[in-house]
């Protein structure tokens, strides 16, 4: 089985390593660690109304580490029993899927179901797990309307977007927008969800950006909902506003030329009070920047090196990045120019 840095077989326990350009990194020492493999073992089950003659498609066990790592598969018996050999210690999603082999526009119609599905967690710490019953039930169907308050969109335009229905495992769905506002998911596996619009935010493509989700009257636009098994969702409703702002400008560093390996970061603080990018911009050789596709609001930004993308993801980096930072307000549809120094 394989054996994470620092010397861990779970992959959730182990640790990055950064290299900068140009750097060599030495002392980088693995502590074997000896662990014991395991048997996973259980039976797929039907709740009612299920037919029994619709075939099950897959058994996957997937890691828990952040939406990293394998998924393993096998198939059940004629009894729906199913066995999985040498599994490694760790945190594990148990997925049984049956489905019926469809067009898209049939599966996403939310009057019926086309799809089937089980889950639960298990965790394995070198003895086998036996027993484990799933039981499938119908995939539910997520669907609701597009609000666009700053006018109806044209048909190039809606064409467009897409809304993103999101989750910390490693699946999602997309749904395109109809002329009447309306947006529907294939039916998709039960878990917890959020819900983005592409073309994102922070992007030279973006033009319309999510204000708000409320899932029946609950405010859902930057909390997750549950998607459980046979309940259905159709009451999402999501306000989509128009008139994203820019910043640009040149970076300036009075002890070197601009050319190094920088990033420009916009970030905000939101309501927990961490701090998120909400855009991150290389300059181009003469040390130009242009962010665009900015939510009107009130920005820090700021200028780093060798800047990866773990380091955009970090609070605590980007909260490192603040007593440097500009403040900076946006008013809709503003195209501000703003130079930045680097300070050393």
């Amino acid at each position: 089985m394989p054996v994470y840095f620092p010397g861990t077989t779970l992959m959730a326990a182990a640790q990055t390593i950064r290299v900068k350009t140009g750097e060599e990194r030495t002392g980088v020492d693995f502590r074997l660690e000896y662990a014991s493999a395991a048997t996973v073992s259980g039976t797929i089950g039907r709740a009612p109304g299920v037919d029994p003659a619709i075939p099950l498609r897959s058994i996957s066990l997937t890691p828990i580490a952040d939406g990293l790592g394998v998924a393993a598969s096998t198939s059940a018996d004629r009894d729906g029993r199913f066995t999985f050999a040498a599994v490694p210690p760790g945190d594990y999603v148990l997925t049984a899927e049956a489905f019926l082999l469809t067009g898209a526009a049939e599966v996403s119609n939310a009057s019926s179901h086309a799809r089937w599905v089980a889950s639960t967690e298990v965790a394995v710490h070198g003895r086998d797990l036996s027993g484990i019953t799933l039981t499938l039930e119908s995939a539910p169907v997520i669907s609701g309307r597009v609000v666009f308050k700053d006018g109806t969109p044209t048909p190039e335009e809606r064409g467009k977007l897409a809304i993103n229905l999101t989750t910390l495992r490693s699946y999602g769905a997309t749904a395109k927008i109809a002329a009447d506002g309306a947006f529907a998911f294939i039916p998709v596996r039960p878990g917890s969800f959020r819900l983005t619009l592409s073309p994102a935010t922070g992007t030279d493509a973006a033009v319309y950006w999510l204000d708000s989700a409320e899932l029946g009257g609950r405010d859902v636009t930057r909390e997750a909902f549950e998607g459980r098994g046979g309940q259905d969702i159709h009451d999402l409703v999501l306000t989509l506003r128009k008139g994203l702002a820019s910043i640009a400008g040149m970076l300036i560093d009075a002890a070197a030329p601009s050319d190094g390996p920088y990033t420009v970061i916009a970030f905000t603080r939101t309501a927990d009070g961490h701090y998120s990018t909400a855009a991150a911009v290389r300059p181009s050789t003469d040390g130009h920047f242009s962010v665009k596709g900015l939510v009107p609001g009130d920005y820090r930004i700021a200028a780093a090196a060798d800047v990866d993308q773990s380091d955009l993801l970090d609070p605590s980096f980007l909260e490192s990045l603040v007593p440097s930072a500009l403040m900076v307000s946006l008013a809709p549809n503003e195209a501000k120019t703003q130079d930045l120094v680097i300070r050393r």
